[in-house]
């Protein structure tokens, strides 16, 4: 699986908790493939039990530097609506690309298809979403 770096992204999201817990349990990314999740990093604040997601440790972090309740509140409800859809990385977004492209792509067949197409921009678009988000969460905790 580390050959596959889109296979590896959906699995660093769930193991380091983007948008909930970090998922536990082995993450599948296809019949054969599955990989187990990382804890996530503690990012140097202490007494944070290392089995804590990001919007868990985001809070704790605004508990600690914010004073105002509501910008507290605030700068945390902003965080969680953006990693919302990240709440269950363990289904990787790609299932069925990833099958086609250890069949048929691989192999050098249905390149010309429409369905290529759809699944290349399917997975281009989700990418880009992704960066996107992750962009805005290191926006989000500045410094952390």
């Amino acid at each position: 699986m580390s050959d596959n770096i889109l296979a590896v992204i959906p699995v660093k999201v769930a193991g380091y908790g983007l948008g909930a817990e970090p998922y536990v349990e082995n993450i599948f990314v296809s019949s054969s493939g599955f990989s187990r999740a990382h804890l996530p990093p503690d990012y140097g604040i202490k007494d944070v039990p290392t089995n804590m997601g990001i919007p868990r440790l985001y809070r704790k972090y605004l508990g600690l530097t914010e004073h105002n309740a509501k910008v507290r509140d605030s700068k945390y409800r902003d965080l969680s609506t953006l990693v919302r859809a990240y709440e269950n990385p363990a289904i990787y977004p790609q299932r069925d690309f990833y099958k086609r492209a250890y069949a048929s792509y691989r192999q050098g067949k249905e390149l010309d298809s429409a369905r290529f197409r759809d699944d290349v921009t399917s997975v281009d678009a989700w990418l880009v979403r992704l960066s996107k988000d992750l962009d805005k969460v290191r926006q989000m905790v500045g410094g952390l």
